[in-house]
């Protein structure tokens, strides 16, 4: 990799699908950047120092000199632009439109269905019957929407790995490892048998997971525990 000046600062949380899209981006780009990983366990979030560069006290963010960007699609656009090679966001305006409406509908309809399920698993919560009904039919009807799409092409826009696979996939994959956790059991998610019910799905999934630099990326605290 090429050193940058100034250089490309990325904070993150190990885990976190947020900052791991961000530092995927980084790695299929072959982007130069210093690391941060961030420890939310003792706080660091909230300090002076980390909210002078995002006031929100949220992870990941992105500092290069002057610049400070705190959303994750913010910065795959801005490391975007400084490296367009190779184009994650497509290199035509039809292309470009339809990356983004996957990001849009991955955001506004399964993200918060996995953020909020997560939150429940984490901290050992129920969830009411009308909630669960709700939620695990947004679910599976978008990993079925999802799973459609990739009959059709290796990535979720086409052929080309494009930032719609790099902003769904770490949401995909911290899902499954959270609906094996004892405490999901009762939530009865009905992913137990994911391979089975959404094989085009898996299957890009394990494509993913075979890129260059997929690696390097991994959370580490999975790593350690498996």
């Amino acid at each position: 990799m090429t050193e940058v000046d100034p250089p490309i600062e990325i904070y993150w949380v190990s885990g976190s699908p947020f900052g791991w899209r961000v530092l995927l981006m980084a790695e299929f780009k072959s982007v130069p950047y210093l690391s941060h990983r961030i420890d939310t366990a003792s706080g660091t979030q909230k300090s002076a120092a980390y909210l002078a560069l995002n006031p929100r006290g949220k992870v990941p963010a992105l500092v290069h000199g002057n610049v400070i960007i705190g959303e994750s699609l913010a910065m795959m656009t801005y490391l975007e632009r400084l490296f367009p090679e190779p184009p994650m966001f497509g290199a035509t305006a039809v292309e470009a439109a339809h990356i983004m409406q996957i990001c849009s509908e991955f955001v506004c309809y399964l993200e918060p269905v996995i953020n909020r399920l997560s939150t429940a698993i984490s901290r050992n919560k129920s969830l009411s019957a009308a909630a669960l009904t709700a939620r695990h039919g947004t679910l599976h009807t978008e990993f079925e929407r999802l799973n459609e799409l990739l009959q059709k092409s290796q990535w979720l826009t086409g052929n080309s790995l494009s930032a719609a696979d790099l902003t769904v996939y770490p949401h995909c994959k911290f899902l499954l490892r959270l609906a094996a956790r004892p405490a999901a059991v009762p939530l009865n998610l009905g992913l137990s048998d994911f391979a089975d019910l959404y094989p085009d799905l898996t299957t890009w999934m394990q494509r993913f997971e075979a890129l260059p630099g997929y690696d390097k990326a991994y959370p580490p605290h999975w790593r350690e525990t498996g």
